[in-house]
């Protein structure tokens, strides 16, 4: 198989680009024409058959000749106005469609987000038939138009992939950022950390979108791929705090007032800083407050996926990974 996988220069569109390649697939890494150095080695260092090129002019120039579009290409984010989100997204997506089904392109793969449902602690939930009800998040009314558009395309096999809450992978920026605060003993539990989530290590999802991308039962379905433990955000913040070297979150507050005083900030910083974003966010409050587990069933008994790595496993991996750029020297294995 041939395949072509947008934004590989990304922690997910990475781990999917070296599980395809190393599954013996050639693969057409797509990168950002700011994307690093150090980016652009890691992804040549995957296989001799992985080919770079820029995301730029004509997509049916670098689609030609490929089997499946992994799609891993969408603009994530918080805050913005919903305009820039249905241009970047959606009317993105629209474009890149029609140059798929006019390079001969087979199969779509969207690599989407649970962030299209709304948080409320649901355990076990179907993403089928749950309802996409996130509503204050512009950047999620843009992924729903997406998704509907992969799906509904006639022209194209769509498959939809939604990884568990909280995808961790090396190099992860997000994950850095997240050890420093845990190590300086600055990240508070919101809503006592009792929602529960599950965890997907960035390998394991990989795996998960390259069988959705093969699979003849695929098309025209969501998954959920994601590590099925029932896990709270006390017991993952707390695992990876003692992993980092850090103390465990111990500061409480309540959802409800934390998500007021984060409208609020989001309100001021649109008004005096409309280019950068507060620490504090609805979205972040709701995840940390809540959370969302998912079931697996789909991607198990119908593409014969299963999770290799234990969310323990995936806590240290991610420490392991984090400490050098905290300055702090790997302990070895926790």
């Amino acid at each position: 198989m041939r395949l072509a996988v947008t934004r590989a220069e990304g922690v997910l569109g990475g781990h999917v680009v070296a599980h395809a390649a190393a599954e013996g697939h050639a693969v057409v890494a797509v990168v950002d024409r700011r994307a690093s150095e150090e980016r652009r080695r890691r992804l040549r260092a995957a296989g001799s058959d992985v080919t770079l090129v820029e995301d730029g002019g004509a997509a049916e120039g670098w689609l030609e000749g490929c089997d499946v579009l992994v799609d891993a290409r969408s603009r994530a984010a918080e805050l913005g106005p919903e305009a820039a989100f249905a241009r970047a997204n959606a009317g993105a997506s629209e474009r890149l469609l029609a140059a798929a089904s006019h390079g001969g392109v087979r199969r779509v793969v969207l690599l989407s987000s649970l962030a299209v449902h709304g948080f409320d602690g649901g355990v076990d939930v179907d993403v089928r038939t749950r309802p996409r009800d996130r509503r204050e998040l512009p950047y999620a009314h843009a992924l729903r138009r997406v998704e509907d558009l992969v799906l509904s395309d006639d022209r194209i096999e769509g498959v939809v992939v939604r990884p568990g809450l909280w995808p961790i992978g090396r190099a992860d920026p997000v994950l850095w950022r997240l050890a420093r605060a845990l190590r300086g003993g600055r990240l508070p539990l919101v809503g006592g950390g009792v929602g529960v989530l599950n965890l997907v290590d960035a390998d394991d999802l990989a795996a998960g979108v390259v069988l959705a991308a093969l699979h003849p039962a695929a098309p025209g379905r969501v998954y959920a791929v994601a590590e099925p433990t029932r896990l709270t955000w006390r017991d993952a913040l707390t695992t990876l705090a003692s992993l980092l070297g850090g103390r465990p979150p111990r500061r409480l507050l309540p959802t409800a007032p934390i998500q007021a005083v984060a409208s609020v900030l989001e309100r001021a910083y649109g008004i005096a800083a409309p280019a950068s974003e507060p620490t504090l966010t609805r979205y972040r409050t709701a995840l940390l407050g809540t959370g969302l587990h998912v079931r697996i069933d789909h991607a198990v008994d119908e593409l014969g996926w299963r999770p290799r790595v234990p969310w323990r496993e995936t806590l240290r991996r991610a420490a392991v990974d984090a400490l050098p750029h905290l300055g702090v020297a790997p302990r070895g294995r926790t």
